[in-house]
């Protein structure tokens, strides 16, 4: 089993445990994160040489998103964000930094405030 499989089988039992509902996806090249509910959660594995994530609108305000990005076994995957309509907006300025070591796990969160 690799480390990514691990990474991922751990985040699953930790959502699992605490009854909310994780949507397991891989990047390849890009991907299209589903719409969020009030608060949703996704596990996803990196392993795309340059993936974009396309993150959907929001249809309200409070709107949460979450992500778990799984480093895959090469690791040194930087994503790059696109947004479906309205603009992304980072509170420091720019995308966070990511850590790349192989099975490297980060968390970033994306809350809409208007619904735009």
């Amino acid at each position: 089993m690799s480390l990514e499989d691990n990474a991922e089988k751990l985040l699953d039992v930790l959502f699992k445990g605490g009854g909310m509902t994780v949507e397991n996806v891989n990047s390849g090249t890009a991907v299209t994160i589903s719409a969020p509910n009030l608060f949703s959660d996704t596990v996803l594995t990196l392993n795309g040489t340059t993936p974009v994530i396309t993150l959907p609108a929001p249809s309200a305000a409070g709107q949460r998103k979450r992500l778990y990005l799984v480093q895959d076994g090469t690791g040194s995957r930087v994503p790059s964000y696109a947004v479906v309509s309205g603009t992304l907006t980072w509170l420091t300025g720019g995308a966070p930094t990511l850590q790349t070591a192989p099975a490297a796990v980060d968390r970033v969160d994306f809350e809409s405030i208007d619904g735009v």
